[in-house]
Order: C-alpha cells, then sequence, then structure tokens
C-alpha cells in the first residue's frame, strides 16, 4: 500500500499507509481537525534522457547528452546545471 502525507488545519503533518482507492477519505488529526492530502514535486526535472519530454531542449542537445551517456561523460556540471 501507498504511503501519502497528510496536513491538518493546525499544521500537524502526519504520514499514513492507505489503499490506493482511499487516499482522498477523510481523515481526522488527533487535534481533531480534518487532515488534506499533502501533493509533492517529482525529485527530478524530465530532461528528455529517461522520459519522453520533446518539448524540454532542442534535438541537438538531446543527441549530445545520448552521445555523452554512451560514451560516459559527466552530464552535470559543477553548478549542478545539466550540460548539453
Amino acid at each position: 500500500m501507498p504511503l501519502y502525507d497528510y496536513r491538518c488545519a493546525n499544521g500537524h503533518t502526519r504520514e499514513r499507509i492507505v489503499r490506493y482507492e482511499m487516499r482522498d477519505e477523510a481523515a481526522w488529526c488527533e487535534c481533531g481537525a480534518l487532515f488534506t492530502r499533502l501533493m509533492h514535486t517529482p525529485h527530478c526535472v524530465p530532461d528528455g534522457m529517461y522520459s519522453f519530454a520533446p518539448n524540454v531542449g532542442s534535438e541537438a542537445g538531446f543527441a549530445r547528452r545520448l552521445d555523452a551517456i554512451r560514451n560516459g561523460q559527466k552530464l552535470i556540471n559543477k553548478s549542478g546545471d545539466l550540460t548539453g
């Protein structure tokens, strides 16, 4: 079963293991307030290498990054940005 994060109106947060079908059902905090499910952002940015993201970057940049991966080159510079 998936693990979801919830927050009540008073700022209390909890992780709950809930069946997927029941993830949006009402749940109550110990303080009596209603929980709302938190939505998180993805941990990675689609770059066209491991996900289909044709609107990110250029076709030439995609080809450079693909060649770099095949040749074992480093793809991230010191500032943390992707090169290419």
